[in-house]
């Protein structure tokens, strides 16, 4: 049967590398973040290059031309080979959509969510310039996520980087095939679309990752080329800010207790979703959030000249 693969996250939080570990497979594909080539918010978005490293290969403007409503249809019709396609757009919103067309198709779904614990997203917002609002951001995202998707797992982003058992568990959740070695992803020529840039060098030659990691903030990663690797957070200051924030918001607790409970190596119970129904946000809410993504894909499409 054929199956898409949705990778939920907050922004810098391992969901491109990870989707390109589970679509690490002769059956299967990963997309990337293809929601921006149909909602474009920032001009690469409208000039979509292939991960695959070849400036010729037209893959996803044949794709954009087949249309959101038939993405999926249009990649396994190109690809025959491919048995399951790993999305790691991550928009709720699009998640939702996109997974009740799948279903009406006749297409299985599965879910799952990496996620930073508060400390580690703060950290990451900070080495990138990005640290005001890190906690209603990281928020926001995961009470969405909540509202919107049903059936998930979850999987903690520093379980993925240490030797263990968590890839098997996540492969088995999702019922694809796992082998030794699959966190090796940049052994298989990956299509992969926009997404962060950490994870997709280790695609390239090591000459080519140095040069496509110099434009960046962050050309210290070349050290952990071709390597999966976690950075401790040393900073004292940064811990004792997040830690003040997260005792003020009840939010944070709660979303950390429902992240553990649905753990992939974890029963699935009933009793893991306690307290879910007061981190959903309520339809109003839901539909005015909606409407303002849905005008923003319509400012970028004005201001990218995306054609449809």
């Amino acid at each position: 049967m054929r199956k898409v693969i949705f990778v939920g996250s907050t922004a810098f939080s391992g969901s491109t590398f990870f989707h390109m570990i589970l679509a690490n497979d002769p059956k299967g594909y990963s997309c990337g973040e293809v929601r921006s080539l149909f909602h474009p918010y920032r001009p690469q978005h409208a000039q979509p290059a292939c991960g695959c490293g070849d400036d010729n290969c037209r893959l996803w403007y044949q794709v954009r031309e087949r249309g959101a409503d038939r993405l999926y249809e249009t990649l396994f019709e190109m690809h025959p080979e491919v048995e399951f396609i790993v999305d790691s757009s991550k928009n709720p919103f699009w998640i939702q959509s996109q997974s009740e067309n799948l279903r009406r198709q006749g297409i299985e779904v599965g879910n799952v969510l990496i996620w930073k614990t508060p400390l580690e997203f703060a950290y990451s917002c900070q080495r990138r310039d990005r640290f005001e609002d890190w906690d209603e951001r990281w928020i926001e995202y995961h009470r969405r996520y909540f509202s919107l998707v049903d059936e998930w797992g979850s999987v903690k982003y520093r379980s993925v980087t240490a030797e263990g058992t968590v890839i098997q568990d996540a492969c088995r959740y999702l019922d694809i095939p796992y082998f030794e070695g699959k966190e090796q992803y940049w052994k298989k020529k990956q299509h992969v679309l926009f997404g962060n840039y950490s994870a997709k060098f280790h695609l390239y030659s090591e000459d080519a990752a140095t040069e496509y990691l110099s434009g960046t903030f962050d050309q210290e990663r070349l050290q952990f080329y071709r390597s999966i690797y976690y950075r401790e957070v040393k900073d004292e200051a940064l811990r004792k800010t997040v830690g003040e924030a997260v005792s003020v918001s009840a939010y944070f607790s709660r979303i950390l207790d429902l992240l553990a409970a649905r753990d992939v190596a974890g029963e699935r119970s009933s009793d893991r979703d306690t307290g879910l129904n007061v981190l959903r946000f309520s339809t109003a809410s839901l539909e005015y959030k909606r409407l303002r993504q849905r005008v923003r894909t319509r400012i970028g499409q004005v201001r990218y000249g995306w054609r449809s």
